[in-house]
């Protein structure tokens, strides 16, 4: 397994990624000043369509208490749109998960935990259906999460 950690400046995040036989892991670790509102934005899909760029559109197919059963509709370069559906689960304050469902990836799992001290941390697990697909989708996983993490923290001043 590799690791590489990508040291910050006072206030960035700093990033963590990790590469072995189950796909690409890259975290996050961040401090915002209102954890609520981070924690909402990503856990209310219709926040998150309007607050992340690269979101197109959203289909809830089920929501029942803490689960969700989405389809994120996404654009990413140079591959396009991609439609992929996602199982997520939230415990109400701090913590939500999601595991791939379907979609052109083989792999997208990952999760957003808000920390009472103000730490988010911010993980993605990747893996393409052909390894000739992997850099590429390594490369949008690293534009896309810088993306949501700068969203969210531009919305949770």
């Amino acid at each position: 397994m590799l690791l590489i950690a990508v040291p910050a400046f006072a206030g960035e995040p700093i990033w963590t990624t990790a590469r072995d036989g189950a796909g690409d892991v890259r975290t996050a670790e961040f401090t915002i000043a209102d954890t609520r509102c981070a924690y909402e934005t990503m856990a209310d899909v219709c926040t998150m369509d309007r607050v992340l760029e690269h979101l197109l559109g959203v289909d809830v197919h089920t929501t029942k208490g803490t689960f969700q059963d989405v389809t994120f509709t996404e654009e990413f370069f140079p591959v396009g749109e991609v439609k992929s559906r996602y199982h997520r689960t939230l415990d109400g304050s701090a913590r939500i998960e999601w595991t791939l469902i379907s979609g052109k990836q083989k792999r997208h799992d990952g999760f957003w935990q808000v920390k009472p001290d103000g730490r988010v941390l911010f993980q993605n697990v990747i893996q393409a259906k052909s390894r000739l697909h992997q850099p590429l989708l390594r490369r949008i996983q690293i534009r896309t999460m810088a993306a949501i993490v700068q969203s969210v923290q531009s919305t949770c001043k």
